[in-house]
């Protein structure tokens, strides 16, 4: 029977929960200049790498006392948190970025950061014999480039060679650089990252060698006539499309950019060395992407034709449309045995924003088969899985015109179901959070939040649906409704939080050299094997406590100070090595302990040198 409160609330409109949100915690910093002075207006942005781009999580800028703090989100493209960076810009220094962060957890605290004055590059650019090159162009990107990407394409060359191929500049950051040099007739060359030193000239003088080029024609093949193509350098994942024939692993340098060719198909690419074997994306449209190899000086390269889906959804006996969310698309290939079911790695997923798919109408998506996301080499679409806005889900098979040879699926959903509930402690308090719920693992993530009462009434799908806190540290019970949510019920839920407890925690007091920290610490947990890690930061006593969700035979050492003089930052390389804590290992032999003492030697005896192992 529905409680008075619960009662009142079906007879108001109920929310849509927002698909692919999830709250993952909150980031904060303060960012000072280089005498430690607070700089107020500072861009900052948490980022983490892409196939193609980096992905903007969360960002703000600093107030003005240097502080900064926003809650970080995931991506809905699936972004994961093992390549998280972060971005500080302050106009007229140079942009500051810290790598190899810690995935936030509730607040994670990253202290203070420094933006320094740009650093000084000169040199001289000459032939394999000695002369100079004149008009060859700089490159640099800040850290450990590998491959180029959306993001390295659109930095502009620090600076240009004169008649006696030198060049000097002050605009590049200091700490760890990528450089690269171009010119005309010769072919491209990266250079391992190197450090830059932010206080003194650093110097560049190398030699370039003669460079090819590769010209393409490129066809479309359902009428073998020329088409206007684009050409894109590899990243460090390729993209789902079909390859050719000897295509290496070599990469383009970082800067160079995709472009365009002409309407005789032509294309070339320039500045390769002597051999290259790498390769390239040609796109076309209405064409399959294809990677193919640069191993040749000129090559005719036949687009095959691409491939439309047409999806459409709509209620049951009606037509009304109804919002699409996301879509996962079934190919014909086997299961894979050796993946347990594996039947998920037959299904593409995608959302509005993917490559190949175009929003006819909020109910209504054009998906193209083969494209950079949907490429499944020779294999044909034969199942629609749609997912709505309300994280309703039904499939239907493909079908095939067969007069047009259009291909299209049509999707019915049933009526909307309702959840109308409270999560509340439990002590029997209601809770405001944020609920994650899940209908297939096949499609998104769902999110909706409770208000200060913890009451929520939310438009769901039928069917199947388990729960989960989108804050982490919270449990939710039932995980599960107990059967299948019918079309056009209405459910009552009281969802029980509780906070999660490590079963073990740890208390102390951190020294340096005997004396109280002039500062807050920031102290990272880590299991014997450091295959997991927990931070924590000290307050200005040195007193800490740590929360472990899964006790073990763990150590703490505290974070090195940040180096100086350095726009780029790795922060897990700063983890100081295990020797300098006195807390070596402490075995699980209770689920508390307490004043335990992290002796810490003076500052001047830490190891500067990032750990090895890291």
């Amino acid at each position: 029977m529905l409680t008075l409160g619960l009662l009142l609330a079906v007879f108001q409109q109920p929310r849509t929960p927002v698909a692919f949100g999830r709250f993952e915690g909150a980031v904060s910093g303060t960012v000072l200049d280089e005498r430690g002075a607070p700089l107020e207006g500072a861009r900052v942005e948490w980022r983490v790498r892409g196939e193609e781009r980096s992905i903007l999580l969360a960002g703000g800028r600093s107030g003005a006392d240097g502080r900064f703090d926003f809650d970080v989100e995931r991506s809905g493209e699936g972004a994961s948190f093992r390549d998280a960076f972060l971005v500080i810009e302050v106009p007229g220094l140079a942009p500051t970025r810290v790598e190899q962060l810690l995935a936030p957890d509730e607040d994670f605290e990253l202290g203070p950061v420094h933006v320094y004055p740009f650093a000084e590059l000169h040199g001289r650019v000459t032939t394999l014999d000695g002369a100079p090159i004149a008009g060859a162009q700089i490159h640099a990107a800040q850290g450990r480039v590998v491959a180029p990407s959306a993001d390295t394409w659109s930095l502009e060359p620090l600076a240009t060679t004169d008649a006696n191929g030198a060049f000097a500049c002050r605009n590049v950051p200091s700490g760890v650089v990528t450089l690269g040099v171009s010119a005309e007739g010769f072919a491209d060359l990266v250079l391992e990252p190197r450090s830059l030193a932010l206080r003194s000239p650093n110097e560049l003088s190398v030699t370039l060698e003669p460079g090819r080029s590769v010209t393409f024609t490129v066809l479309a093949g359902a009428t073998n006539k020329p088409v206007v193509a684009t050409c894109s350098p590899l990243g460090t994942t390729w993209p789902q499309a079909e390859v050719g024939h000897n295509v290496g692993p070599g990469s383009l340098a970082f800067w160079r950019r995709p472009q365009v060719g002409g309407v005789d198909g032509r294309l070339r690419v320039d500045g390769l060395r002597v051999p290259f074997t790498g390769g390239v994306l040609l796109e076309a449209e209405g064409c399959t992407p294809r990677i193919v190899s640069l191993a040749w000086a000129e090559s005719e390269v036949s687009l095959s034709r691409s491939r439309w889906i047409e999806v459409s959804a709509r209620r049951q006996g009606s037509t009304e449309g109804v919002e699409l969310a996301a879509l996962s698309v079934r190919d014909d290939s086997p299961k894979d045995p050796f993946c347990g079911n594996g039947e998920e790695i037959n299904w593409i997923q995608m959302t509005a924003n993917s490559s190949g798919v175009e929003r006819l109408a909020p109910q209504r998506w054009r998906v193209e088969w083969r494209s950079p996301i949907s490429a499944r080499f020779r294999s044909e679409p034969t199942q629609v899985l749609a997912f709505l806005t309300d994280g309703s889900s039904e499939q239907a098979p493909v079908t095939i015109d067969p007069v047009t040879g259009a291909v299209h699926a049509e999707i019915e959903f049933g009526a909307p179901s309702r959840l109308v509930g409270r999560v509340v402690t439990p002590s029997g308090d209601g809770l405001q959070l944020d609920v994650e719920f899940r209908r297939s693992f096949l499609g998104p993530n769902f999110l909706f939040s409770t208000g200060a009462d913890g009451r929520f009434d939310v438009s769901v799908g039928s069917g199947f649906t388990r729960f989960a806190s989108a804050r982490r540290r919270w449990t939710l019970s039932p995980e599960t409704l107990d059967d299948l949510l019918k079309p056009g019920e209405t459910r009552e839920v009281v969802l029980t939080a509780t906070r999660m407890s490590s079963g073990c925690r740890l208390r102390g007091n951190v020294t340096i050299g005997g004396s109280q920290p002039d500062r807050p610490l920031l102290l990272v947990l880590g299991e014997e094997r450091d295959r997991d890690l927990v931070y924590t930061h000290s307050d200005a006593t040195g007193r800490f406590e740590f929360d472990l969700a899964v006790p073990n035979t763990f150590r703490v050492t505290p974070l090195l100070p940040a180096p100086p003089d350095t726009s780029f930052r790795e922060f897990r390389r700063e983890i100081a090595p295990r020797t300098i804590g006195s807390i070596r290992s402490l075995p699980r032999t209770s689920d508390e302990f307490e004043d335990v003492l992290l002796e810490l030697p003076p500052l001047a005896e830490w190891p500067r040198a990032p750990r090895s192992e890291r």
